[in-house]
């Protein structure tokens, strides 16, 4: 059996060596396919991207700086068309204003030449009427010719006071177009004012923005650098790890394959403790303590009987909670290995030793609990608890049988004598000495390799989740990076855009300033004219009152100079004479003041024209420009879009390149791990064939033992095919889990079967004279319940009676008692209905507050008058009574406190 299990590790070997040199020859083909596709990748991502991208943020950089020109240039459009729309109308106003003045000065120039000849035919007539009185007198001649120079002076005073009023007029209408103009610059000046401001604001905001992002952008490529470098450094670290993965799992495996047998001899481990503790080792499951057998350690003077004492127990596997208990559960039922025990820490109570242990333990040949005589951290107590319990060891079995009864007993050389007084012991047949500690012992190497696995396992899983963050937290660098390079393309175009808005601003408040100083010069030079006009309007008019008042004198001394009738046809000349001048002389001034209006109000149109002139250019000119800027959106995008393509193509052909990197090198990484694997086995075959190599001469020799035995024993009869010793020790564990499975043998259960045959004999006798006496008490109870019922019934029908008396005396009406149940009374309850006077029937609970007094005195007045009692106390009996009722009810009682 040993030779052919070498020849089939020899063979197995040889099959791994083949797929080995396989997958060596698949390793190199996956790692050249590897290199050849970072070379790819290498160059789509050099100079060529670079310049993608470069061009890419450029056409970007165009197209939004032209749409927001654009953008920029209809908002300026609107704001014109808004002018332009105002200023149509005001040209159309002002042409409808110089048709009216147009219209009057027509009418008043008619009016004007029709006076006029008027006044000449009245001053001819007065000149020659004067010269006829001149003619009757020399001094009317002087005073004739005074009134003509008088009149000459009157009308060279009106000519200047009416050029004067004129000149007032256009002051007039000058300082209210220039004051109207002013609060029109001072509201433009708020606005160029507030769009500088905004300007500026949007500026200093985008400043700051670009500074944040730069900012962000180099602390952003400063911790990719150190990332980089740090992922660097993780990657070395990571190889060497995997490196001392590799060959602590080759040393593990090489530790396990030369300590396996002696585990299974020592510790009697099963195939299900096996995959167990192989899972820990090998990191599958976490949070597996150990065995109760590696957990505990012991002197040797009590191996013995500590091991007998733990029994099969000490297969158990402590876990760290329920969870990993659940966890190896599924574990073994996915793998189909079996059953186990798990004590989970954290649901483990640890008990209290009985009375009859605690007697035990304090005799003198008592050594002690066995729990207190094994070594182990406190933490497992409760485990060990459930193990041992309160199992007292002892030094010898006389002692134990002694002890015996109530308390779990066991000796130094094996002997167990269970609480029940079951006692098992003899010879035995196998070494028992390393059941607790031999696997910390015998296999301390292995263990330690274990430990070092694990940790370099876990170190590695931490390093890989280090690696993965430090892969994401660089993801998420670049995605910001990349996120805020646009945004500070766009902010410094925006910062462009604004600038040449303050700019634009500040030349417009410039002009509007210097045009609203200019303006305020205007305003008070108009204002000082227009004081200086309107004085020397009072001073003409204060001179033309003063000859107004000598042309009367000199025309009363005319008149005293002429006859009367002369001097009377005079008066009236001369009076119709100064009303004809005055007429022509309000309607001289009236026709230049709608001539001066005219000029004034063609003036203004001229403004307006020339104002709509350069509005319309000025929207010619930007829709121009909106054309422009549009067209170089358009090629700019045209080209992006282009771009964007090559960039998507680039991107695709990037991530498929990616992909297939990952891949290959997950291919890469799972051959080596396969190698690893497979070198390990050969390794591991290699030593076991060595071993058994070694081991071979003196099996022989204990074959031919065995066989000289067989010999001394011919009369057995031997199977044809002896079993293998694996399916020995099957069948053997088998044996051992039914024997466990039965329990301890009691060898008391015959005459305990006999005692409990007496006991139901005389269980039986007393069931039977039991059940006679039941029979009797139910024959009495039914008697007394018809006796209780005929009782109850006759009491009722009396009450009830009694109670409807009462009732009609009290309330005049009816009242009845009835019962819920009249078949059995017991069951149910006792209704009270009443009828009070000219009402109907109506239970208690519906009654009024009187009415439920008046029933409640009745219903005590029927039982006092059934079986009166010595002495009532009645509390507020007529708080819902009226005065009649209350006087009635205290009459009743008097009555029958005298009964």
């Amino acid at each position: 059996n040993i030779r052919s299990q070498i020849s089939g590790y020899n063979a197995e070997k040889e099959k791994f060596g083949k797929n080995l040199e396989q997958l060596k020859e698949q390793h190199g083909d996956a790692t050249r396919r590897l290199h050849e596709i970072e070379e790819k990748i290498g160059k789509s991502r050099g100079s060529a991207g670079a310049d993608l991208v470069a061009r890419i943020e450029e056409h970007k950089t165009k197209s939004v700086s032209a749409t927001e020109r654009a953008n920029f240039y209809g908002d300026e459009i609107k704001r014109l068309s808004g002018e332009k729309e105002g200023a149509e109308k005001d040209i159309g106003s002002i042409e409808r204003e110089i048709k009216k003045y147009a219209k009057e000065h027509s009418a008043a120039r008619e009016l004007f030449d029709s006076k006029s000849r008027e006044l000449e035919i009245k001053a001819k007539e007065l000149k020659d009427v004067r010269e006829l009185a001149g003619a009757a007198s020399d001094g009317a001649m002087a005073i004739q010719r005074d009134l003509i120079h008088l009149k000459q002076e009157y009308e060279r005073l009106s000519q200047a006071a009416h050029d004067l009023k004129l000149e007032k007029d256009r002051l007039l209408e000058q300082y209210n177009r220039l004051k109207i103009h002013i609060a029109e610059l001072e509201e433009h000046i708020k606005t160029f004012e507030f769009e500088l401001k905004d300007s500026e604001w949007q500026s200093r905001e985008s400043r700051n923005e670009i500074s944040t992002l730069t900012e962000l952008k180099e602390k952003g490529e400063k911790e990719i650098f150190d990332k980089r470098r740090k992922l660097s450094e993780f990657a070395k670290q990571q190889n060497e790890l995997e490196t001392a993965i590799r060959r602590l799992t080759n040393e593990y495996e090489r530790a396990k394959a030369e300590a396996e047998a002696k585990a299974h001899v020592q510790q009697g481990y099963s195939r299900i403790v096996d995959a167990v503790m192989d899972a820990r080792n090998t990191g599958k499951i976490k949070g597996i303590c150990g065995t109760i057998s590696e957990l505990g350690g012991l002197d040797e003077k009590y191996s013995v009987a500590l091991t007998i004492a733990a029994g099969s127990r000490t297969q158990s596997i402590v876990v760290e909670n329920d969870g990993v208990a659940a966890e190896c559960i599924e574990y073994l039922k996915r793998n189909r290995l079996g059953r186990g025990t798990f004590l989970p820490l954290n649901k483990m109570v640890a008990g209290r030793p009985r009375g009859a242990a605690i007697l035990a333990r304090q005799d003198s040949k008592a050594v002690g609990f066995a729990i207190d005589l094994i070594r182990f951290d406190e933490k497992y107590r409760a485990a060990f608890w459930y193990v041992f319990g309160d199992t007292v060891v002892v030094d010898a079995l006389d002692t134990a049988r002694r002890l015996m009864g109530g308390a779990r007993l066991v000796s130094l050389d094996g002997s167990l004598i269970e609480a029940s007084g079951a006692m098992t012991g003899g010879h035995i047949e196998r070494e028992l000495k390393g059941a607790f500690g031999s696997a910390a012992q015998s296999g301390a190497d292995m263990e330690g390799l274990a430990a070092k696995l694990r940790e370099a396992n876990e170190r590695h899983e931490e390093m890989m989740k280090e690696i993965s963050a430090l892969q994401d937290d660089m993801r998420g660098l670049t995605d910001a990076i990349a996120q805020a390079t646009p945004r500070l393309n766009s902010e410094s175009l925006k910062v462009a855009d604004v600038e040449v808005r303050r700019k634009s601003a500040e030349a417009r408040l410039a002009a509007a300033r210097a045009e609203y100083e200019g303006e305020r010069r205007n305003f008070e030079e108009a204002s000082k004219k227009l004081a200086q006009v309107e004085q020397a309007l009072e001073n003409a008019a204060a001179a033309m009152q003063q000859l107004d008042a000598r042309r009367e004198e000199k025309g009363k001394l005319m008149l005293k100079a002429t006859s009367k009738e002369i001097s009377q046809k005079i008066k009236a000349l001369e009076e119709a004479t100064a009303e004809l001048e005055k007429e022509t002389n309000a309607l001289k001034s009236r026709i230049d003041v709608l001539q001066t209006n005219i000029q004034l109000t063609n003036s203004r149109r001229e403004e307006f024209v020339n104002k709509l002139a350069s509005i319309s250019g000025q929207i010619s000119q930007f829709k121009q420009e909106i054309e422009q800027c549009k067209r170089i959106a358009a090629e700019s995008q045209s080209q992006l879009d282009v771009l964007m393509r090559t960039q998507a193509q680039l991107s695709e052909q990037d991530k498929k390149l990616s992909n297939e990197r990952d891949k290959t090198y997950n291919e890469c990484a799972d051959l080596n791990t396969k190698i690893d694997k497979i070198g390990t086995k050969i390794e591991t075959y290699s030593q076991m064939c060595q071993d058994m190599n070694l081991k071979l001469p003196a099996l022989e020799q204990q074959v031919e033992e065995r066989n000289q035995e067989i010999k001394n024993y011919g009369d057995v009869a031997l199977p044809e095919k002896l079993p293998s010793m694996d399916e020995v020790k099957i069948t053997i564990a088998a044996c051992e889990r039914i024997i466990s499975g039965l329990g301890a043998v009691n060898l008391r259960a015959i005459d305990d079967y006999e005692h409990q045959c007496k006991r139901k004999g005389e269980l039986t006798e007393q069931t039977t004279r039991l059940d006679e006496q039941k029979k009797h008490l139910l024959s009495l109870m039914e008697e007394i319940k018809t006796k209780k019922k005929d009782t109850f019934m006759k009491v009722f029908s009396e009450v009830c009676g009694n109670f409807k008396e009462s009732y009609s005396k009290l309330a005049e009406g009816d009242g009845e008692l009835i019962l819920d149940s009249p078949d059995d009374p017991f069951a149910g309850g006792l209704i009270l209905r009443a009828k009070p006077k000219d009402k109907r029937w109506i239970r208690l609970e519906a009654l009024s507050g009187g009415e439920k007094s008046i029933a409640s005195m009745a219903f005590i007045f029927a039982l006092q008058q059934y079986q009166p009692s010595p002495f009532y106390l009645l509390d507020e009996i007529d708080q819902n009574m009226d005065g009649i009722n209350s006087e009635l009810v205290a009459k009743t009682i008097r009555e029958r406190s005298q009964t």
